[in-house]
Formats: structure tokens, C-alpha cells, sequence
């Protein structure tokens, strides 16, 4: 008698993803477009980009120029989809990348700065979601509104954000994808019960052109720095798990983002005709849920914190990644300590009172952003070299001179040209004054410096020796 032969399971990963740096096996690389659409889609159904959206009331532009200025302002997630690329074709994270761009030690100073990017976002959205969740519960108890339930809403959204990432791609995935098919459609609900009125409509349409040199350029960069500029260090992390680079990293991470994104943003501009001062607001969660109508309330606190955990999980595990390529040794689940504790900080500091939100959200995005812009721009520059399919049977160069100008190049152009409510560069005049364009000239030097550089192939002190193995599995 011939013996049954049962087929052979697939091989599970352990409970907690085990890989950081190290490139992702083939036989794991099975995802597939759609997951990579909705990580993207639900991490943008953040309540901040409807601040940001109302912020961009007072640049004094007209509905037409609003339109042009979110709409263009948020294609800079382009820029996260072509960095995506490199990701799926070698299973690399996007700062482990990065030391084939800088080398080993220019990475490192950009991975510190990138991980500061990541735990300034997660800060500020968990103070979001813990207001929108201390709400949601006074609402359900009766219980007076204040530290306590600030505290218990903090600790809801450490444990929904910081547990998903602790896991890993898996349960990042998993989760992303719940929040982008069910809150996904309650936010588009939520949208659809706060339009504003048609005299608020009336007086969006009927405002007068602003300034394009002051008003729209200004704007406009102000919305890539919060949207697409904000995301570049976390481009690969979440492609490298598809099996090939043809699989669509570049429609899935634009699309997925930058729906969301530039829906929210101008929705967030065309309500600031009904409430003008939700962009200032201290509280935007409560500004926000005084539109609603009273049977929805609670549904939309939910939806909201829902949307801006899930902005949160990808803040982290990208966070993580990007402390291992700043040269520190943990594994990669315990990177989320590392995270929790600044983060924790700096959110019980802003629930405290202590912290202005736009303020510090605007100084926040353009400051990092002079340093991430320029960044991403060597990184694009460098897109060609990354391609190369013998790209890892060497070791990453120690530092890559020519790269390493180009962005310090950028870097000092767009620092001393930033404009922002604590700091302003000693050349902020002009055009620059008052605006975030500094950011846009930053990109351009460095761009125009690494392609003038040989795209930083042209001086650059290699690593020697046979291709290294892979390092344990973290």
C-alpha cells in the first residue's frame, strides 16, 4: 500500500519578525501589492493632515491654488515609491540602503536624524490619539474629562501601536490593512457629515488669488514636508517584502499615500471656511468633533485615534530600523523600547499643556525635513547604482565623499534659507521668509551636487574583502 503523502507546510515565522538589517530571505518574500497599498493607505488616515489642510487658510489662497498646492505638495510621496524600489529587489530596509548611498558612517548620522523624524511624528500623534480616545471614553463612562483619561488613552494607543510593531511585518501588515478597509470608510463618512455649508462654501469660492511667490510656493512646500518628505526614510521597510520590485512598489506606495493624504488635507482647508480656527487649534480632536452630529461623535473619536494609531505603527517599526543602522546593537523588537521611552516623554510633556500643537508641529516638519529633503534627493540620484543586481556582493564603501557633499550641500542650503516659528536661517529673506522653501532648494542642491558627483560613485573609500555573510537573525 502506497503511503499518503501529506504536502509540506510553508515555513511560519517565529511570533516576533526576526530580521532588521540583514536582507529578507527569498522564500519570505510573498507579499503582494495590495498589502503594500493598504499599510500605505491606513497609515494616511491621520486627523493631522485635516490640521494641516486648515493651517493653509491663513497662506490667503484662492480654492483653485489650495487645489494646486495639496494636490502637487502631495505627490512628493513619488519620492517614497521610487525609494520603495531598491527594497523589493534586494529585501533591504530603506537605512540599510542608505550605506550604499553615504556609506557605513554617513548613514549613520542620517539614520540618527531619521529616527529623531520618526519619534518627533510619534510624539505628536499620540497626543492626538490619546485626546481623541480620553474623549471617546468620558463619553462612555461619564467620567471627568482630564489627566486621567489622558493617561488611559495614552496607554491604549502605547499598546495598539508600540505591541503591532513590536511583532513585526506580519502583524503590521495584518493590522494596517483591518484599519484601511473599516476606518477607511468610516473616515469617508465622517467627511461627508462635516462638508462645510454653502455659505462657508460660497466664501471659500469667492476668495481672491493669493500671492504665488509668498502664498502658493510656500504652501506647497509646506504640505510635501508633512506628506511625502516626512516618509522617505521608511520607503523601502515596508517592499521588501515583495518578491520583485515589477510587483508595483511605486503605484501601490503613491497611490495608497497619497489618496489619503491629499483627501484629508483638503478636506482639512475646506473646513476651515465653517471653523477657521481649527488650523490653531490646542485641541483639534475636540475643534473637530464639534461638527459632528451628536449620534456620530463617538464613531468618529474612534475613527480618528483608529487612523493616527495606525500612522503610529509605521512611525515605529520604521523607527526601529533606523536605530539599528545608526549602529545600535538590540534586535529589532527591542528597538520599540528605545522609541517608547522618548516618545512617551515628549507626549506626556504636550498633555501636560506645556507644548503649542501647530507651532511646534510646523518648526517640527521643516526643521527635519531640511535634513531629510536633501537626503532623499542623493538617495533618487543614487537609484541607478542601487539597481544593480551585484549590489550587495561587496560591502558597503565606509563613506561615499562624493554623496556625503552633496547632501551636507543640501542640508546647508535648506538650513539656512528655513523658516520656521522657533528658528529662521540668517538668509530666511525674500521668497524664504516666512516659508518653508527652503526645503525645495535643498533638494535641488543636493540632487544637482550628487549628479554632478557621478551619482556618488565618484570618490569614495570602499570596504575591501569578499562579500560578508549575513549577520544573525535579530
Amino acid at each position: 500500500m502506497v503511503p499518503l503523502r501529506l504536502p509540506r507546510r510553508p515555513p511560519r515565522l517565529p511570533a516576533v519578525e526576526p530580521y532588521g538589517l540583514e536582507p529578507v530571505p527569498a522564500r519570505e518574500r510573498t507579499a503582494r501589492r495590495r498589502h503594500l497599498f493598504g499599510v500605505w493607505f491606513s497609515a494616511n488616515l491621520a486627523l493631522t493632515y485635516v490640521v494641516l489642510g486648515a493651517g493653509l487658510w491663513g497662506y490667503g489662497l484662492s480654492a483653485g491654488q489650495l487645489l494646486l498646492a495639496v494636490l502637487l505638495g502631495a505627490a512628493s510621496y513619488l519620492l517614497v515609491g521610487a525609494i520603495a524600489v531598491p527594497g523589493a529587489r534586494h529585501g533591504l530596509p530603506t537605512m540599510a540602503l542608505g550605506r550604499y548611498v553615504l556609506g557605513r558612517r554617513g548613514n549613520a548620522v542620517a539614520s540618527v536624524l531619521s529616527w529623531l523624524n520618526l519619534v518627533g511624528w510619534e510624539s505628536v500623534v499620540l497626543v492626538l490619539s490619546a485626546q481623541s480616545l480620553a474623549t471617546a471614553l468620558h463619553r462612555v463612562t461619564s467620567l471627568p474629562l482630564g489627566p486621567g483619561l489622558a493617561l488611559v488613552g495614552l496607554a491604549l494607543t502605547v499598546a495598539a501601536a508600540f505591541g503591532t510593531a513590536f511583532v513585526g511585518y506580519r502583524a503590521v501588515v495584518r493590522v494596517e490593512s483591518a484599519v484601511a478597509y473599516v476606518f477607511g470608510a468610516l473616515t469617508l463618512l465622517s467627511l461627508l457629515l462635516t462638508l462645510p455649508d454653502a455659505h462657508a462654501l460660497s466664501t471659500l469660492w469667492a476668495r481672491p488669488a493669493g500671492s504665488w511667490r509668498t502664498g502658493v510656493l510656500p504652501a506647497l512646500a509646506l504640505v510635501a514636508s508633512a506628506t511625502g518628505l516626512s516618509w522617505v526614510n521608511a520607503g523601502s521597510d515596508y517592499s521588501r517584502y515583495l518578491p520583485d520590485p515589477r510587483e508595483g512598489a511605486v503605484g501601490a506606495t503613491f497611490w495608497g499615500s497619497w489618496l489619503p493624504a491629499a483627501g484629508l488635507t483638503l478636506a482639512g482647508a475646506a473646513l476651515a471656511a465653517r471653523l477657521p480656527h481649527l488650523g490653531s487649534a490646542a485641541d483639534p480632536v475636540a475643534a473637530l468633533e464639534g461638527l459632528m452630529p451628536t449620534w456620530f461623535a463617538l464613531p468618529y473619536l474612534v475613527t480618528g485615534a483608529a487612523g493616527m494609531i495606525a500612522g503610529d505603527i509605521l512611525d515605529v517599526y520604521s523607527g526601529g530600523l533606523s536605530l539599528l543602522a545608526a549602529g545600535v546593537r538590540l534586535p529589532r523588537s527591542r528597538t520599540v523600547l528605545a522609541d517608547l521611552a522618548l516618545s512617551l516623554a515628549l507626549a506626556a510633556y504636550a498633555l501636560a499643556g506645556r507644548l503649542a500643537f501647530l507651532p511646534l508641529f510646523e518648526s517640527f516638519l521643516t526643521l527635519l525635513a531640511s535634513a531629510l529633503a536633501p537626503w532623499a534627493a542623493v538617495f533618487v540620484a543614487s537609484l541607478g547604482r542601487l539597481a544593480r543586481a551585484d549590489l550587495l556582493d561587496r560591502p558597503p564603501p565606509t563613506i561615499e565623499t562624493g554623496a556625503l557633499i552633496a547632501w551636507l550641500a543640501g542640508v546647508a542650503a535648506a538650513g539656512l534659507t528655513a523658516s520656521t516659528p522657533l528658528v529662521s536661517g540668517p538668509l530666511a529673506r525674500g521668497p524664504f521668509a516666512g516659508s518653508s522653501l527652503g526645503l525645495i532648494l535643498g533638494f535641488a542642491v543636493s540632487f544637482a551636487v550628487a549628479v554632478a558627483a557621478g551619482r556618488g560613485r565618484g570618490t569614495s573609500r570602499a570596504g575591501r574583502g569578499r562579500r560578508r555573510s549575513p549577520q544573525p537573525a535579530r
